[in-house]
């Protein structure tokens, strides 16, 4: 099967299930929210629309995770310059994880 979807999947299958919560970004594809609803998790969403810009915020990520966050769904823009733009963004973000 081509494509992230089957990974998509089985992701959220592993992690999803009554009262754990995923956060995942807004827009995005509609599997992510239907799997996670499939699972019996709560979906919890980031918007990329915000500033119209397509990016999120370590900070504003980092404030929506809580005790029963078992997944975190980030995705990138095929457009080169905006993931290189972000990259020190999602950096933070991964180290910031770590520390907690």
């Amino acid at each position: 099967m081509p494509g992230g979807k089957p990974t998509m999947t089985y992701a959220i299958q592993c992690f999803g299930e009554p009262g754990a919560e995923i956060i995942n970004p807004t827009p995005a594809f509609p599997i992510y929210e239907s799997m996670i609803n499939y699972t019996g998790a709560t979906s919890v969403k980031y918007d990329l629309t915000e500033d119209k810009d397509l990016k999120f915020s370590a900070d504003k990520i980092l404030s929506l995770v809580t005790d029963k966050t078992r997944l975190l769904v980030l995705i990138n823009p095929n457009n080169r310059f905006i993931v290189d733009k972000y990259l020190m963004e999602k950096k933070c973000l991964l180290f910031l994880t770590t520390q907690n």
